[in-house]
């Protein structure tokens, strides 16, 4: 009976298992005489449900789940035969599409605009058949003109799955703006507006066109599902839209859990058509998403992810980098920008900082989700109408963002991915103008992002972070080039017209500056060696758990202090002066600084590691040992040289 039970409750037959709402909005019973009452297609559909029930037990070998055998197959098999069932449902609907000239005359009448965008008019044309569709198009290229204008041809009512409110609360200002009648639900609207809503929805006619939710409403709220279900009885459903589709991949750089319920949409709503839409996906993310989404030979809109009025510089911190950000604010004075850093407290200080050097070049503020609602929507606004013109915020400044007059966007530390970069990059330039990307990075950025990073897809992310640093660090191949391959894009030859730094390095005949670290990487492997794998005269034992709780392990400040030849903590003190390349720094005249980022270098490439460990005492501590291309080195010829690149060392 139970796995009766769970296949009932995956062809969606019986009500007993069904989730509880939470709102606990009323009782089912009216809830049943509300839906019979003078509605012969419910009762219908129940007795259509019943049958698929009565069939489904004569289908399945029920009998081989006493022995326990074949469970998982079943459930798959329930799986299977509700999805052939539902593919089999009515479909009274027709899609006749959409002629040119309507779709022109509601371009210019409602949207105000004289012309489509690539890739727009076929898609838009596509959804009028009634047809699955896909969109991948970069941050502004106008994905939502492609859901927006036929939602207004179309009869019924569009639901519109977006995942952030702040994006939500955009989207139907301008739509309501424009004259169009879109409505948003969520658990900021009181619960009379909410009841408004709804009635609008269930009324004989539409009145709502585009619907926002988001993917919580659609699992968890039973009224709207309720009201969906009567749509579709009316045959007055049109689509479902899921903006920022990446979010439903486990492998996409912003998943999110919630949308994993958006699979349930083809199997609930079989004939009610998909769009998928997103800015960043690359072939791997694109089918997986159609793959989860059910989608039926979707038509797919993929345009180039090339933007020719952009340029591209990437520069390695040093020390006075912040004098470099300064500048480059000071050359560009008014011009509206945003600055993205890691943390809340460093957009506090840059802005602190910027704002004491350069309040008569530029307006500056900053914007992180520690603000209050208010304060963040106050600065959103201010800075959407030219009042702030730096914004320095981390990306809760994101979706959502659509200020056609951006200048320029600075990454102040490494991006966590290629995809994140393109992204946040892409909130400039929106008018076609020139626009400048700029990026800040360091080896510590990179080491500070893989601590950052877990969860169940931690390798994921982790490749993601070291594909953003090898970009970073390649000054040799054009940066349009690395960025468009990683959405599996060719590029033509001269496409990028010498718009990016290493383009730019080429045409001047500059070659990027190198370093040979050999030696003292040589002197850190040692140290590493002799803290952690070597029984010494003191007779410290080789364990790394003895070292542990001894103290006795080496840290990345310990290497420091090792280069620079000073004195370790008293429980480490009698290993000066014994462990070959003591003091090497110093006597190479390097500081601190440069040592550092020798050291994070060796990081990046996976010569040492820096591992994480609670102690005895409970706290987390990091000590260092030997990486996997240090085995890699020490098993080759160990001729080859290592070189790294520099800025202010």
């Amino acid at each position: 009976m139970v796995v009766r039970a769970r296949i009932a409750q995956e062809l969606g037959l019986s009500r007993k298992w069904e989730d509880k709402d939470e709102d606990n909005e009323r009782p089912e019973v009216e809830e049943s005489k509300e839906r019979h009452v003078g509605e012969y297609k419910e009762v219908k559909s129940e007795d259509i449900k019943r049958k698929r029930e009565n069939r489904l037990m004569d289908i399945l070998p029920f009998k081989k789940v006493k022995s326990g055998y074949g469970v998982e197959s079943l459930m798959k098999g329930a799986r299977d035969f509700r999805e052939k069932e539902c593919v089999k449902a009515n479909t009274s609907r027709n899609w006749n599409g959409y002629e040119d000239e309507e779709m022109k005359k509601a371009l210019k009448d409602i949207f105000g605009k004289n012309e489509f965008r690539p890739g727009q008019a076929k898609t838009i044309h596509e959804a009028g058949l009634g047809r699955d569709v896909f969109v991948l198009m970069p941050t502004g290229a106008g994905k939502s003109l492609c859901y927006q204008l036929p939602a207004c041809l179309d009869e019924g009512l569009t639901i519109v799955i977006s995942p952030l409110l702040s994006l939500i609360e955009d989207q139907v200002a301008y739509l309501q703006g424009l004259g169009i009648r879109a409505k948003m639900l969520s658990s900021t609207i009181s619960k009379a507006k909410q009841e408004i809503i709804f009635t609008l929805i269930m009324g004989s006619k539409v009145e709502i066109k585009l619907l926002y939710v988001t993917p919580e409403a659609i699992t968890n709220s039973k009224k709207l599902r309720h009201a969906l279900k009567f749509r579709v009885a009316q045959n007055m459903l049109a689509r479902f839209v899921i903006d920022e589709a990446h979010c439903i991949d486990q492998w996409g750089h912003d998943f999110r859990k919630d949308y994993q319920s958006l699979c349930q949409l083809r199997i609930t709503y079989p004939t009610i058509p998909i769009m998928a839409l997103t800015a960043t996906a690359n072939a791997k993310i694109e089918q997986d998403i159609i793959e989860l989404l059910h989608l039926k030979s979707p038509w797919i809109q993929r345009s180039s992810f090339n933007r020719p009025n952009f340029s591209y510089t990437v520069h390695l911190k040093f020390k006075k980098y912040f004098d470099d950000i300064k500048n480059f604010l000071v050359n560009r004075p008014h011009q509206s920008g945003i600055i993205y850093c890691t943390t809340h407290k460093e957009c506090e200080e840059l802005t602190e900082n910027l704002t004491a050097s350069i309040s008569d070049k530029h307006t500056i503020s900053y914007y992180h989700a520690g603000l209050e609602n208010y304060e963040k929507s106050d600065r959103h606004v201010s800075w959407q109408r030219g009042d702030i013109s730096v914004m320095i915020a981390t990306i809760a400044f994101g979706m959502g963002i659509d200020k056609p007059d951006v200048r320029f966007v600075i990454h102040h530390s490494l991006p966590k991915s290629i995809t994140h970069f393109y992204q946040e990059s892409g909130r400039a330039g929106r008018d076609g103008l020139p626009a400048e990307s700029v990026i800040y990075y360091s080896y510590e950025d990179f080491k500070q992002l893989l601590f950052d990073k877990g969860g169940s897809n931690r390798q994921a992310q982790i490749k993601s972070i070291r594909g953003m640093m090898d970009l970073c660090q390649n000054n040799v191949t054009c940066r349009r080039e690395l960025i468009l391959r990683h959405f599996g894009e060719n590029i033509d030859d001269n496409a990028c017209k010498d718009t990016c730094d290493s383009c730019k390095a080429k045409l001047d005949n500059m070659k990027p500056s190198l370093v040979d670290i050999t030696e003292i990487s040589n002197a850190i492997w040692t140290m590493c060696t002799e803290f952690l794998l070597y029984k010494t005269k003191f007779k410290f034992l080789c364990t790394v758990s003895h070292c542990m709780q001894n103290n006795t392990t080496i840290t990345l400040l310990d290497l420091v202090h090792l280069c620079l030849g000073h004195q370790l903590p008293k429980k480490k003190r009698n290993f000066i002066g014994t462990i070959p390349g003591f003091g090497i720094g110093k006597a190479q005249g390097l500081s601190n600084e440069a040592i550092k980022q020798i050291i994070h270098f060796n990081i990046y490439k996976q010569y040492v590691v820096q591992i994480g460990k609670v102690n005895h005492e409970g706290y987390a501590q990091f000590y260092m040992k030997l990486g996997s291309k240090w085995a890699e080195w020490k098993a080759s010829a160990q001729t080859e040289r290592i070189m790294m690149q520099v800025s202010g060392i």
